[in-house]
């Protein structure tokens, strides 16, 4: 599941990269309903650099989904949340970089790091998705950035796509959109989308899709 906040003119951040709160805690808190049923989030390194999040479920009765961090090059810093409590909530770092001194300090902090096979330098997702399987996880919340979003779309991992849509305009041509990379070029080419069923959480509304296969 792709899950996205973004303002009536679909941006996700302000020019300056603010992004708290575009949605109110209405919608919210049902982010955290949705990640209590699931048994995993994932995020790139860029929001863990960003937002240094705990990806934790703020909910009555809360159940820690595990937490998946797509990080190519081990940028992850040793000192951040998820680092600092990886031995409270399952962790895991995926890389495609093989720094065995990196790999043994989040080890012995309770990281459990997956080496993957890279697409063009970058973790590849499918591959990810094949490995988180045999670990028992069976489904995926992703909580990513533009450029993870545009990966996972390409490489067709995406099954369902959540749009929560606040009634507020950022503008900017710098602002911060949901998805990144080039994007397509003609129309024809675009991510079909299916079954849209809507629901308002507030002042907020919430599009829900399904993501057809190319």
């Amino acid at each position: 599941i792709m899950k996205v906040a973004m303002t009536a003119d679909g941006k996700t951040a302000t020019r300056a990269g603010l992004s708290k709160w575009i949605t109110g805690a209405e919608a919210r808190h049902n982010v955290h309903e949705t990640r209590k049923l699931c048994s995993a989030i994932m995020i790139g390194i860029g929001t863990v650099l960003a937002d240094d999040p705990t990806l934790t479920c703020r909910t009555e009765n809360p159940s820690n989904p595990a937490r998946v961090i797509c990080d190519s090059n081990l940028q992850i810093p040793l000192d951040c949340k998820l680092v600092m409590t990886a031995k409270d909530i399952p962790t895991y770092v995926a890389c495609c970089r093989s720094d065995r001194r990196k790999i043994e300090q989040l080890e012995s902090r309770g990281v459990h790091v997956l080496e993957i096979i890279s697409a063009d330098g970058r973790v590849n997702l499918k591959s990810l998705m094949r490995r988180l399987g045999t670990l028992g996880i069976d489904s995926v919340l992703l909580e990513g950035g533009a450029a993870l979003h545009e990966s996972a779309l390409q490489s067709g991992i995406v099954q369902k796509v959540q749009v929560y849509i606040a009634p507020k305009i950022f503008g900017g041509v710098s602002a911060k959109s949901a998805v990144g990379g080039l994007g397509v070029y003609e129309v024809d080419e675009a991510y079909q989308l299916s079954r849209p069923e809507i629901s308002r959480f507030g002042d907020d509304v919430l599009l829900e899709f399904e993501v057809l296969k190319k």
